[in-house]
């Protein structure tokens, strides 16, 4: 069964992947294109994709031998930081809470090199990232309005005295999302 739709176009050196890890690597794609919406939701499902994503990205590295992407200078710099985070937290007081955060650091790496990926193999990966994008900061930008002007938000949470939080309950974190 083949997929043919505009959403779903891929250049020509994708052609040589399974019928099997194309439907896989096009839910993959359709996860990454909502990413932007499912910051909305909270840290769960957003993290759940980072890590769902950068484990499918090295498996399909390690199938196809796809090892070019891992050749890059920036990428030796992330895990060169990587190193020195992991480093630092082995150094601190509390090396387990430290530690604990640090060390899946890599995922975020691995989850560009993803993107990139994404980018070079979907020809439209950019047109519905950026639409989604769009449509998230919409999202938070006409609540928030919303919740200046009428102290309540459009999803029903009251305003605070001192931030607006919008969309994300009693989380304030507004600003840091824009």
């Amino acid at each position: 069964m083949e997929i043919n739709s505009k959403f779903f176009d891929k250049s020509e050196e994708f052609q040589n992947i399974s019928q099997k890890d194309n439907i896989y690597l096009n839910f993959l794609y359709v996860f990454v294109i909502l990413f932007p919406l499912l910051l909305l939701t909270g840290p769960f499902l957003p993290d759940l994709v980072i890590v769902i994503c950068s484990l499918s990205f090295i498996y399909i590295n390690l199938k196809y031998k796809l090892f070019s992407y891992f050749k890059n200078n920036i990428l030796k710099i992330f895990l060169f930081f990587w190193i020195y985070i992991i480093f630092a937290s082995l150094i601190s007081d509390n090396i387990l809470f430290s530690l604990k955060s640090s060390f899946f650091y890599i995922r975020f790496v691995i989850f560009s090199l993803f993107i990139l990926f994404l980018i070079k193999n979907y020809i439209s990966f950019l047109k519905f990232f950026f639409y989604t994008l769009t449509i998230s900061l919409l999202i938070v930008l006409v609540d928030s309005n919303f919740q200046f002007f009428f102290d309540k938000s459009l999803t029903g949470f009251d305003k605070p005295e001192l931030r607006l939080t919008g969309p994300f309950g009693d989380r304030q974190i507004v600003g840091s999302f824009i």
